[in-house]
Protein backbone atom coordinates (compact mmCIF):
# COMPACT_ATOMS: atom_id res chain seq x y z
CA UNK A 1 0.00 0.00 0.00
CA UNK A 2 1.31 3.25 -1.12
CA UNK A 3 1.18 7.10 0.39
CA UNK A 4 -1.69 7.77 -1.22
CA UNK A 5 -3.68 4.42 -0.63
CA UNK A 6 -2.85 4.84 3.04
CA UNK A 7 -3.80 8.97 3.06
CA UNK A 8 -7.18 8.06 1.43
CA UNK A 9 -8.18 5.58 4.29
CA UNK A 10 -7.48 8.60 6.53
CA UNK A 11 -11.04 10.60 7.87
CA UNK A 12 -10.77 14.35 5.48
CA UNK A 13 -9.39 15.68 9.33
CA UNK A 14 -6.37 13.93 9.51
CA UNK A 15 -5.58 14.34 6.00
CA UNK A 16 -6.32 18.13 6.07
CA UNK A 17 -4.04 17.71 8.61
CA UNK A 18 -1.27 16.02 7.41
CA UNK A 19 -1.29 18.19 3.79
CA UNK A 20 -1.25 21.19 6.31
CA UNK A 21 2.36 19.82 8.06
CA UNK A 22 3.58 18.91 4.61
CA UNK A 23 2.92 22.51 3.93
CA UNK A 24 4.39 23.77 6.99
CA UNK A 25 7.64 22.19 6.01
CA UNK A 26 7.89 23.13 3.01
CA UNK A 27 7.53 26.84 4.27
CA UNK A 28 10.40 25.99 7.29
CA UNK A 29 12.87 24.53 4.45
CA UNK A 30 12.38 27.52 1.96
CA UNK A 31 13.23 29.75 5.01
CA UNK A 32 16.12 27.54 6.04
CA UNK A 33 17.50 28.59 2.47
CA UNK A 34 16.76 32.05 2.67
CA UNK A 35 13.85 32.40 0.26
CA UNK A 36 11.92 34.72 3.06
CA UNK A 37 13.18 38.22 2.78
CA UNK A 38 13.26 41.20 4.78
CA UNK A 39 12.79 43.91 2.50
CA UNK A 40 9.61 45.79 1.45
CA UNK A 41 8.60 44.07 -1.80
CA UNK A 42 9.80 44.90 -5.19
CA UNK A 43 7.78 47.08 -6.85
CA UNK A 44 7.40 48.23 -11.10
CA UNK A 45 9.49 51.30 -11.99
CA UNK A 46 10.12 52.99 -15.44
CA UNK A 47 12.45 55.64 -15.40
CA UNK A 48 13.69 57.72 -18.62
CA UNK A 49 16.36 60.08 -19.55
CA UNK A 50 16.80 61.95 -23.15
CA UNK A 51 18.20 64.68 -23.99
CA UNK A 52 20.37 66.49 -26.51
CA UNK A 53 20.84 63.01 -28.75
CA UNK A 54 21.07 60.56 -25.72
CA UNK A 55 18.28 58.59 -24.55
CA UNK A 56 17.95 55.86 -21.79
CA UNK A 57 15.41 53.64 -20.59
CA UNK A 58 14.65 51.59 -17.60
CA UNK A 59 11.86 49.13 -16.84
CA UNK A 60 12.13 46.92 -13.95
CA UNK A 61 9.47 44.61 -12.89
CA UNK A 62 9.16 42.62 -9.60
CA UNK A 63 9.62 38.68 -10.12
CA UNK A 64 8.74 36.02 -7.77
CA UNK A 65 11.31 36.52 -4.70
CA UNK A 66 10.83 40.01 -4.91
CA UNK A 67 7.34 39.73 -4.48
CA UNK A 68 7.44 36.63 -1.73
CA UNK A 69 11.22 36.92 -0.38
CA UNK A 70 12.33 40.61 -1.30
CA UNK A 71 16.07 40.69 0.00
CA UNK A 72 16.59 36.90 0.27
CA UNK A 73 16.55 34.10 -2.21
CA UNK A 74 17.59 30.90 -3.54
CA UNK A 75 20.65 31.49 -5.59
CA UNK A 76 18.81 31.20 -8.78
CA UNK A 77 18.10 33.11 -11.58
CA UNK A 78 14.77 31.06 -11.28
CA UNK A 79 13.60 32.80 -8.23
CA UNK A 80 14.39 36.56 -9.05
CA UNK A 81 14.39 40.31 -7.27
CA UNK A 82 13.34 41.62 -10.53
CA UNK A 83 13.72 41.65 -14.30
CA UNK A 84 15.17 45.00 -15.85
CA UNK A 85 15.08 45.80 -19.11
CA UNK A 86 16.62 49.17 -20.36
CA UNK A 87 18.28 50.62 -23.56
CA UNK A 88 20.26 53.53 -24.28
CA UNK A 89 21.24 55.68 -27.73
CA UNK A 90 23.48 58.23 -28.57
CA UNK A 91 23.59 59.94 -31.84
CA UNK A 92 25.79 62.41 -32.80
CA UNK A 93 25.05 62.53 -36.27
CA UNK A 94 28.31 62.04 -38.65
CA UNK A 95 30.33 61.74 -35.82
CA UNK A 96 29.22 58.51 -35.08
CA UNK A 97 25.90 56.91 -33.07
CA UNK A 98 26.09 54.47 -30.36
CA UNK A 99 23.06 51.73 -28.94
CA UNK A 100 22.94 49.34 -26.37
CA UNK A 101 19.75 46.57 -25.23
CA UNK A 102 20.02 44.47 -22.37
CA UNK A 103 17.94 42.26 -19.76
CA UNK A 104 19.22 42.16 -16.14
CA UNK A 105 17.50 39.35 -13.87
CA UNK A 106 18.47 40.15 -10.55
CA UNK A 107 18.23 37.49 -7.60
CA UNK A 108 19.53 36.98 -4.17
CA UNK A 109 22.20 34.58 -3.06
CA UNK A 110 25.30 33.12 -1.36
CA UNK A 111 25.71 33.57 2.04
CA UNK A 112 24.64 30.59 4.67
CA UNK A 113 21.17 29.53 5.45
CA UNK A 114 20.05 32.40 4.18
CA UNK A 115 22.81 34.81 6.39
CA UNK A 116 24.93 37.26 4.68
CA UNK A 117 22.74 36.84 1.36
CA UNK A 118 24.25 39.42 -1.52
CA UNK A 119 21.86 40.55 -4.90
CA UNK A 120 23.57 39.19 -8.19
CA UNK A 121 22.94 39.04 -11.53
CA UNK A 122 22.30 37.12 -14.86
CA UNK A 123 21.91 39.29 -17.83
CA UNK A 124 22.50 39.26 -21.44
CA UNK A 125 22.13 41.96 -24.57
CA UNK A 126 23.19 43.38 -28.01
CA UNK A 127 25.30 46.54 -28.73
CA UNK A 128 26.31 48.32 -32.20
CA UNK A 129 28.66 51.24 -32.71
CA UNK A 130 29.47 52.92 -35.60
CA UNK A 131 31.57 56.57 -36.73
CA UNK A 132 33.51 57.25 -40.02
CA UNK A 133 36.31 54.97 -39.40
CA UNK A 134 35.08 51.90 -37.70
CA UNK A 135 31.98 49.86 -36.78
CA UNK A 136 31.34 47.17 -33.61
CA UNK A 137 28.52 45.10 -33.14
CA UNK A 138 27.93 41.95 -31.12
CA UNK A 139 26.05 39.99 -28.10
CA UNK A 140 27.13 39.93 -25.06
CA UNK A 141 25.91 37.33 -21.74
CA UNK A 142 27.25 36.96 -18.52
CA UNK A 143 26.44 36.62 -14.96
CA UNK A 144 27.97 37.62 -11.41
CA UNK A 145 29.32 33.85 -11.06
CA UNK A 146 30.85 33.58 -14.76
CA UNK A 147 32.97 35.28 -16.98
CA UNK A 148 30.77 38.01 -19.69
CA UNK A 149 31.38 36.80 -23.09
CA UNK A 150 30.58 38.83 -26.15
CA UNK A 151 30.02 37.65 -29.97
CA UNK A 152 30.83 40.35 -32.18
CA UNK A 153 32.24 41.69 -35.05
CA UNK A 154 34.34 44.75 -35.55
CA UNK A 155 35.28 46.04 -38.99
CA UNK A 156 34.35 42.76 -40.53
CA UNK A 157 36.20 40.58 -38.35
CA UNK A 158 34.05 38.20 -35.97
CA UNK A 159 34.92 36.31 -33.14
CA UNK A 160 34.06 35.46 -29.24
CA UNK A 161 35.86 37.14 -26.49
CA UNK A 162 35.64 37.91 -22.79
CA UNK A 163 34.79 41.45 -22.22
CA UNK A 164 35.42 41.71 -18.86
CA UNK A 165 31.94 42.58 -17.66
CA UNK A 166 31.72 45.83 -20.35
CA UNK A 167 27.93 44.72 -20.75
CA UNK A 168 26.96 44.47 -17.50
CA UNK A 169 28.92 47.81 -16.80
CA UNK A 170 26.81 49.15 -19.87
CA UNK A 171 23.30 47.98 -17.93
CA UNK A 172 24.12 49.40 -14.92
CA UNK A 173 24.77 52.56 -16.38
CA UNK A 174 21.88 53.06 -18.35
CA UNK A 175 19.52 52.17 -15.11
CA UNK A 176 21.23 54.89 -13.79
CA UNK A 177 21.23 57.14 -16.57
CA UNK A 178 17.16 56.59 -16.83
CA UNK A 179 17.03 57.59 -12.51
CA UNK A 180 19.24 60.23 -12.86
CA UNK A 181 16.32 62.40 -14.46
CA UNK A 182 14.63 62.74 -11.28
CA UNK A 183 17.52 63.01 -8.76
CA UNK A 184 20.89 65.09 -10.98
CA UNK A 185 20.66 68.05 -13.21
CA UNK A 186 19.49 66.86 -17.15
CA UNK A 187 22.05 69.43 -18.00
CA UNK A 188 25.31 67.95 -16.25
CA UNK A 189 24.56 64.42 -17.20
CA UNK A 190 24.44 64.96 -21.28
CA UNK A 191 27.25 67.43 -20.91
CA UNK A 192 29.64 64.54 -18.82
CA UNK A 193 28.19 61.70 -21.78
CA UNK A 194 29.06 64.04 -24.27
CA UNK A 195 32.52 64.66 -23.10
CA UNK A 196 33.12 60.89 -22.18
CA UNK A 197 32.12 60.27 -25.89
CA UNK A 198 34.53 63.07 -27.77
CA UNK A 199 37.10 61.90 -25.47
CA UNK A 200 36.51 58.50 -26.86
CA UNK A 201 36.57 56.63 -23.59
CA UNK A 202 33.15 55.54 -24.23
CA UNK A 203 33.51 55.11 -28.20
CA UNK A 204 36.79 53.85 -29.04
CA UNK A 205 37.72 56.07 -31.58
CA UNK A 206 41.26 56.14 -33.17
CA UNK A 207 43.43 57.33 -30.50
CA UNK A 208 42.16 54.37 -27.96
CA UNK A 209 42.40 52.43 -31.07
CA UNK A 210 45.72 53.05 -31.70
CA UNK A 211 47.37 53.07 -28.55
CA UNK A 212 46.03 49.04 -28.75
CA UNK A 213 42.94 48.90 -27.32
CA UNK A 214 40.89 46.27 -28.49
CA UNK A 215 36.96 45.80 -28.28
CA UNK A 216 36.78 43.82 -25.89
CA UNK A 217 38.84 46.23 -23.54
CA UNK A 218 36.86 49.66 -24.12
CA UNK A 219 35.11 50.91 -20.66
CA UNK A 220 32.19 52.81 -20.18
CA UNK A 221 33.34 55.73 -17.80
CA UNK A 222 32.08 56.73 -14.66
CA UNK A 223 31.21 60.05 -13.08
CA UNK A 224 34.81 61.50 -11.24
CA UNK A 225 34.56 60.58 -7.47
CA UNK A 226 33.40 64.07 -5.39
CA UNK A 227 36.22 65.55 -3.46
CA UNK A 228 35.44 65.35 0.35
CA UNK A 229 34.98 68.81 1.82
CA UNK A 230 37.26 69.36 5.34
CA UNK A 231 35.25 67.71 7.66
CA UNK A 232 32.63 70.01 9.60
CA UNK A 233 30.71 68.47 12.37
CA UNK A 234 27.36 68.47 11.96
CA UNK A 235 27.16 70.09 9.20
CA UNK A 236 24.45 68.43 6.67
CA UNK A 237 25.75 68.49 2.63
CA UNK A 238 23.64 67.31 -0.85
CA UNK A 239 24.98 65.03 -2.87
CA UNK A 240 23.86 62.07 -5.17
CA UNK A 241 25.54 58.85 -5.01
CA UNK A 242 24.70 55.37 -5.66
CA UNK A 243 26.13 51.91 -4.27
CA UNK A 244 25.62 48.67 -2.11
CA UNK A 245 25.83 47.79 1.47
CA UNK A 246 28.52 46.10 2.23
CA UNK A 247 28.23 44.55 5.80
CA UNK A 248 32.17 42.87 5.86
CA UNK A 249 30.44 40.25 8.01
CA UNK A 250 29.54 42.88 10.68
CA UNK A 251 26.16 44.24 11.76
CA UNK A 252 25.48 47.20 10.09
CA UNK A 253 22.64 49.47 11.45
CA UNK A 254 20.87 52.62 9.84
CA UNK A 255 20.89 55.76 12.17
CA UNK A 256 18.09 58.39 12.68
CA UNK A 257 18.90 62.44 12.22
CA UNK A 258 18.41 63.03 16.21
CA UNK A 259 21.48 61.09 16.61
CA UNK A 260 24.04 61.57 13.78
CA UNK A 261 23.29 65.00 13.15
CA UNK A 262 21.66 66.72 16.40
CA UNK A 263 24.08 64.85 19.22
CA UNK A 264 21.06 63.09 20.39
CA UNK A 265 20.70 59.93 21.91
CA UNK A 266 21.77 56.29 20.10
CA UNK A 267 18.44 55.92 18.22
CA UNK A 268 18.29 53.72 15.35
CA UNK A 269 16.06 53.37 11.95
CA UNK A 270 17.28 50.15 11.00
CA UNK A 271 18.73 47.48 13.14
CA UNK A 272 20.34 45.43 10.66
CA UNK A 273 20.82 45.99 6.69
CA UNK A 274 21.34 43.44 4.28
CA UNK A 275 24.61 42.94 2.36
CA UNK A 276 24.09 43.86 -0.83
CA UNK A 277 21.50 46.20 -0.96
CA UNK A 278 21.04 48.45 -3.88
CA UNK A 279 20.94 52.37 -2.30
CA UNK A 280 21.22 55.78 -2.95
CA UNK A 281 21.94 59.08 -1.16
CA UNK A 282 21.44 62.55 -1.31
CA UNK A 283 22.57 64.07 2.19
CA UNK A 284 26.11 62.95 3.73
CA UNK A 285 27.87 65.20 6.72
CA UNK A 286 30.82 64.42 8.94
CA UNK A 287 30.15 63.56 12.88
CA UNK A 288 31.60 61.63 15.64
CA UNK A 289 34.75 61.26 13.48
CA UNK A 290 32.87 59.49 11.01
CA UNK A 291 31.37 60.21 7.31
CA UNK A 292 27.93 59.14 7.24
CA UNK A 293 25.38 58.78 4.54
CA UNK A 294 21.79 59.28 4.76
CA UNK A 295 20.33 56.14 2.56
CA UNK A 296 17.46 55.08 0.82
CA UNK A 297 16.47 51.83 -1.04
CA UNK A 298 17.32 52.50 -5.13
CA UNK A 299 14.96 50.49 -6.09
CA UNK A 300 11.80 51.06 -3.80
CA UNK A 301 12.43 53.59 -1.82
CA UNK A 302 12.49 52.18 1.91
CA UNK A 303 14.30 54.73 4.46
CA UNK A 304 17.42 53.24 5.80
CA UNK A 305 18.64 56.36 8.18
CA UNK A 306 22.24 57.67 8.47
CA UNK A 307 25.21 54.49 8.01
CA UNK A 308 28.46 54.76 8.36
CA UNK A 309 30.15 55.46 5.09
CA UNK A 310 32.68 52.29 5.95
CA UNK A 311 30.18 49.84 5.16
CA UNK A 312 28.97 51.43 2.04
CA UNK A 313 30.34 50.99 -1.79
CA UNK A 314 29.47 53.73 -3.91
CA UNK A 315 29.56 53.29 -7.66
CA UNK A 316 31.35 55.92 -8.47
Amino acid sequence: MNFLDRLNGKSKGEQIFILLLFGVAGFCLMGMTGCFGCKSCELPSYDNFDYDGVSAMSCSIPGCGGCLSSGRGCNTACWSQSCKFVSLSADEGDEGSFSMTGCDIRYYGGGCLGCGQSEKSCYSGCMDYSDPASTKSGVFYGSTDSEEKLIGCENGCGGCVASNHAGQDMITMTEKLAQAGNLMDLANIADWLNGSMDSGAFTGDDTEAESGQSFDEYEIPEPEPESEPEPDEGVVMECYRFGRINTHGETVAGFKTSYVVDGGKAARVRKSLGNGWHVVSNRYCYSKKIWWYELYDSEDGDYYGWVDAAFIDFDD
